[in-house]
């Protein structure tokens, strides 16, 4: 009875997980752009508007502008998307809110391809889930989302020679925006290139097979897997808010009851 009862009751814990967090997560995103807002979006932006307009690949980012003119500038609309992610986190207005982030954070981060990388990607997907949670069948959605963007993931490093060598994890580890002091030990552990194949062919190896997770009862060996996988990205790459909206797809996919 106590079973059924939780699982009748994880749709609404997803919602939750999600739009508490990723208030949160957009909120800090956003305040990190914060200053360079009039050169990314305004009127006097470093590329001008008609060559970003050549490169959209979502209608409304085109209105942006008119946006940011009608409310006096591109930083009052960054305020309205500050204000939209505070009102997500404490979960007022529900998924008419969500919605309402949605259409703007597309227009900010999803309609200029210059801009975008995989964070505003998966916050894309995670504010569509906030939007249809606690809907019970889109919680199962959601599973079977996660497992696709991990399988794809590892597929597309399977098919590539340089994750089976070590070389793209080795430059993976070693970017320019990564954790600067663990470099020398990094290059270090290079001179033993076995180290660097087999840890470049673990990482494709379990993202393919991480939806078999999902065969299993216990739900804590999944979560435990995404919080050192993306614990780890985020402390050497420095890629802080791409692992923190990986575990709140993770998280919100099954809700824990304990860890």
């Amino acid at each position: 009875m106590m079973n059924k009862q939780a699982i009748e009751h994880e749709p609404i814990l997803a919602q939750r997980i999600l739009a508490h967090g990723l208030g949160l997560l957009l909120f800090i995103s956003m305040l990190m752009l914060w200053d360079d807002l009039p050169q990314l979006y305004g009127t006097d932006a470093l590329l001008p508007d008609d060559l970003l307009y050549l490169r959209q690949d979502f209608i409304i980012g085109k209105q942006l502008q008119l946006l940011s003119d009608a409310l006096g500038g591109v930083k009052s609309l960054g305020f309205l998307y500050l204000t939209l992610c505070v009102l997500l986190c404490f979960r007022v207005g529900g998924r008419y809110l969500a919605a309402l982030l949605l259409l703007l954070h597309l227009s900010f981060f999803r309609s200029v391809i210059f801009f975008t990388y995989g964070f505003d990607q998966l916050a894309t997907i995670a504010l569509f889930y906030c939007i249809m949670l606690p809907s019970t069948g889109f919680i199962y959605l959601l599973r079977v989302h996660i497992c696709l963007i991990y399988f794809f993931a590892g597929l597309d490093k399977l098919l590539g020679a340089t994750w089976w060598n070590g070389e793209a994890l080795y430059k993976a580890l070693t970017l320019p925006n990564g954790h600067q002091d663990l470099l020398p030990l990094l290059h270090w552990l290079a001179q033993w290139s076995l180290l660097y194949k087999v840890s470049g062919i673990a990482v494709w190896l379990s993202e393919i097979t991480y939806p078999l997770f999902f065969l299993l009862k216990d739900y804590r060996y999944r979560l435990w897997y995404a919080i050192v996988f993306h614990l780890s990205i985020a402390y050497i790459m420095q890629l802080y808010l791409f692992s923190g909206v990986m575990l709140l797809l993770n998280f919100a996919a099954s809700p824990p009851r304990k860890l």
